[in-house]
């Protein structure tokens, strides 16, 4: 039996070892394929920039024929050497969209969701965890939008509105958060949801004695007078619109009403997460959770990034190009 057993940790040693081997083995070819393949990716990135600055050149030399003594593409450095073009140098004559979308990669509702589904499975993230590090961001976001000492009344409540979904657990961890911020949240949940996530962190906001409304007013007036800000965290981008019924279409209806502002956490409740939208509720303030997404491209009012987690490889996969967070900040207004 000793002998068997000697055997058989010799043999899982040689197991482990000729893995090993072969992991580097598969390491190093895959860094000589980045090497090879830079090059390539260079020059394709520059044929671009090249092309853009191109068409910028002929547009300036049509805005500007009229102003005497205006020489078209006179360089700003004064120096010979190639100086790559910034984002707004190379946008400064497209549409406000192209710009945005190419310095914060605002991405469509499949990037979002195959993007969160990478980090789930390939690099083990769990769903609280996320839903922890949003909340905590998300209630930063509207901390910094709303400073308590800007509060209007006396009491420096807060109504954090949350759907069945994600991103009501989003809310309901940002409404815990708030609490700790010395704020006073009421949380209105219109449908419970059999989502364990969703009962556990219903059941902490309950622990930390956060009020919950059985039911949201029809009167917006009532709100109005009652809250400083209301947080919508009633639908996200996962959210089909065809498919949405009541309550949550009356809630939809109530927010629209309201005169105090509204937060809204990912999207505002009730759009296309691909498409900017005149029709559904305004809210002054977004807060984008990892990334931005499309529908914030012409978004008017104080926009938020929250998230600061993404591994670099995430953000090269997806073209991402998020601005620089100041310090500690886990959010950054964009």
């Amino acid at each position: 039996m000793f002998g068997i057993g000697v055997g058989i940790l010799v043999f899982g040693y040689w197991r482990l070892f000729r893995w090993n081997r072969e992991r580097r083995r598969l390491q190093i070819e895959e860094l000589e394929a980045r090497i090879a393949l830079l090059p390539l990716l260079q020059a394709e990135q520059d044929r671009r920039t090249l092309r853009m600055l191109r068409e910028n050149l002929e547009e300036e030399a049509v805005i500007m024929k009229d102003v005497p003594g205006w020489k078209v593409g006179e360089k700003a450095f004064h120096t010979d050497r190639w100086v790559p073009p910034v984002t707004e140098e190379l946008f400064n004559l497209r549409p406000r969209e192209e710009m945005l979308q190419k310095k914060f990669g605002f991405q469509c509702k499949e990037e979002a969701v195959a993007m969160e589904t990478e980090l789930l499975r390939d690099y083990r993230f769990g769903r609280q965890q996320l839903t922890e590090i949003l909340g905590h961001a998300c209630a930063t976001a509207i901390a910094k939008a709303f400073p308590l000492s800007s509060l209007e009344k006396r009491q420096p409540t807060v109504l954090v509105i949350c759907g069945p979904d994600q991103n009501g657990c989003v809310g309901l961890a940002c409404a815990r958060h708030l609490h700790v911020f010395e704020y006073i949240p009421t949380v209105f949940s219109p449908k419970r949801s059999p989502d364990s996530l969703h009962q556990d962190l219903t059941v902490q906001c309950e622990r930390m004695d956060l009020p919950f409304l059985s039911y949201l007013p029809t009167e917006v007036q009532l709100i109005n007078d009652a809250y400083n800000v209301v947080v919508d965290a009633v639908l996200g981008p996962e959210t089909e619109l065809k498919a949405i019924d009541e309550p949550l279409t009356g809630i939809l209806q109530t927010l629209r009403g309201l005169k105090v502002p509204i937060a809204s956490l990912d999207i505002p409740s009730g759009w296309d997460a691909d498409e900017s939208s005149s029709e559904g509720i305004s809210p002054a303030v977004l807060v984008s959770l990892m990334t931005p997404k499309r529908c914030a491209l012409s978004f008017p009012g104080s926009h938020f990034l929250a998230g600061r987690f993404l591994p670099y490889d995430i953000q090269k996969k997806y073209e991402l190009n998020l601005p620089k967070f100041s310090g500690t900040d886990s959010v950054v207004e964009l």
